[in-house]
């Protein structure tokens, strides 16, 4: 029986992970593809490592998130006249429940071409459950207030800083009679931003969710790291661009934007396979949440979470709606103090 209720709950979150494919694959490799900087083929395969290395790498603390800081596990042991095993049972169809909805809510969204929330969907549908099974009082909602503070503070964060960025490119680069002597110049502190970004949460936090007991990795330290292979990303990119570029600033304007926008190529697939990154670290959540927790009843018995869940790095096919490719992650399930 117990194995039924993993494989159903498996099943059904590689469904919910392949219609977060379906929906947000778009979000990390539309501008690479878009923009001719990546083939199709090629998008896919950088896709599919670099959500897998952000969910295992990074993935762990929203997964916990989803397992347990939405809706309290002790609130189904306080309802009267329920036993651990029922309180068990009414869990994990709760989960279930969480995550049959929410994948058929995005399956549909995906086939009607609209872009919604992933995290919307899952994060309502287990508060949903949770206040049917256990009563308003299960959701912790300090904790979904967090999360829907996000949901607004995520895209103005982001379009404020898009809209500096790029009035610093328009303006360092650009705009300039020379732009390609300007990219020489600037686009290097580019590269350095992006790569101390990428660099910073893959060590610090990636790291000790891989590798345990990494002691002498202080936050000093990783800032240190990071400094110094910004720096070295900075200065190798420069020497590139001189190679590239030198002498190219007598060509008239119209040529150098052009070849200004080649050498702008790679920083494009640099940033696609960031934003696939921090996909893979935080949306993976959305289908591993619920079936961390379901395991982790399973294989206790109890609907208490204060033991860690087991390690999980789940993929599944990612759909483009407008291309119809599709790509895989691997996943792997070993017991961690995760």
């Amino acid at each position: 029986m117990e194995t039924l209720v993993i494989g159903i709950a498996s099943l059904l979150g590689l469904y919910m992970a392949w219609n977060i494919g379906a929906n947000d694959v778009a979000n990390s490799m539309a501008d690479a593809v878009g923009s001719r900087a990546l083939t199709i083929g090629q998008a896919v395969v950088l896709a599919g490592i670099c959500e897998f290395a952000g969910a295992v790498l990074v993935g762990a603390p929203v997964t916990d998130t989803v397992r347990k800081g939405i809706v309290d596990p002790d609130s189904f042991l306080a309802l009267s006249g329920v036993s651990h095993e029922q309180a068990a049972a009414l869990f994990i169809i709760g989960m279930i429940s969480a995550l049959m909805s929410a994948a058929m809510w995005l399956h549909i969204s995906s086939f009607l071409g609209m872009p919604v929330s992933t995290t919307h969907s899952i994060v309502g549908a287990v508060a949903g459950f949770g206040v049917i099974a256990a009563g308003w009082s299960s959701v912790q909602w300090h904790k979904m207030a967090m999360i829907v503070a996000s949901w607004f503070v995520s895209p103005i964060a982001g379009g404020f800083m898009a809209y500096v960025l790029f009035k610093f490119i328009n303006r360092a680069i650009l705009g300039r009679g020379r732009p390609t002597r300007a990219a020489i110049i600037y686009a290097p502190y580019i590269v350095s931003a992006i790569t101390a970004t990428v660099v910073l949460a893959t060590i610090y936090k990636g790291l000790r969710n891989v590798i345990h007991n990494i002691n002498w990795l202080t936050p000093g330290v990783s800032v240190l790291i990071t400094i110094v292979v910004s720096i070295l990303a900075g200065i190798t990119s420069r020497m590139l661009l001189r190679h590239r570029l030198k002498g190219k600033d007598k060509l008239p304007v119209g040529r150098q934007l052009e070849l200004v926008e080649e050498v702008f190529v790679p920083i494009v697939i640099i940033t696609s396979c960031s934003v696939a990154f921090a996909h893979g670290a935080n949306d993976v959540a959305n289908a591993i949440g619920p079936l961390a927790a379901i395991v982790r009843v399973v294989q206790t018995g109890t609907v208490l979470q204060k033991v860690g869940g087991p390690f999980l790095g789940l993929g599944t096919w990612r759909h483009w709606d407008s291309y119809r490719s599709c790509y895989i992650w691997l996943s792997c399930d070993a017991n961690s103090r995760h």
